[in-house]
């Protein structure tokens, strides 16, 4: 007969799954950097789309500040639903591979079976870091003021 507190401190004691909990974590790391390289490549991308639009839009007289709200709104409604899935998605890859991944010392599964615990406050704060980050990226690009007429020519002539 076993418990779970002794499999569970079998299974950290076992310098076996040892590589594959790390492993987990570095690809865990490396999701949420390439999530806020993403964001933030598709903000320079947009500011840069609409350097004629904006243009267009302070001549019209619309304030530098109602711009930057805009695109930083736009932002916001873009990663946060990109940031839910992600926690969505990363949730459940989690319950399929954690136990897929976990041996105890002799390579067999683990009885009773692996339960599979996601700190939820801390993943929910890591998406909303990670969904708040191109809105900081859209308000830090907007903050440069380009001359509207230069950005008008240029667009003209292209």
């Amino acid at each position: 007969m076993t418990d779970r507190a002794a499999q569970t401190a079998a299974l950290f004691g076992n310098s076996l799954s040892v590589p594959p909990r790390q492993a987990a974590l570095a690809v865990g790391l490396a999701a949420v950097l390439l999530a806020a390289i993403g964001f933030s490549a598709s903000v320079a991308g947009s500011v840069r789309d609409r350097r004629a639009e904006s243009a267009v839009l302070s001549a019209l007289g619309v304030a530098r500040a109602a711009q930057t709200g805009q695109l930083c709104l736009e932002q916001l409604m873009l990663s946060v639903p990109a940031a839910a899935g992600g926690l969505l998605v990363g949730a459940a890859l989690a319950r399929l591979v954690v136990p897929a991944l976990t041996l105890t010392a002799a390579g067999t599964r683990p009885v009773p079976p692996v339960l599979v615990q996601i700190p939820v406050g801390w993943a929910v704060l890591l998406a909303g870091a990670v969904a708040a980050f191109p809105v900081l990226a859209a308000a830090v690009s907007a903050a440069r003021r380009p001359d509207p007429v230069a950005d008008l020519r240029a667009a003209e002539a292209s």
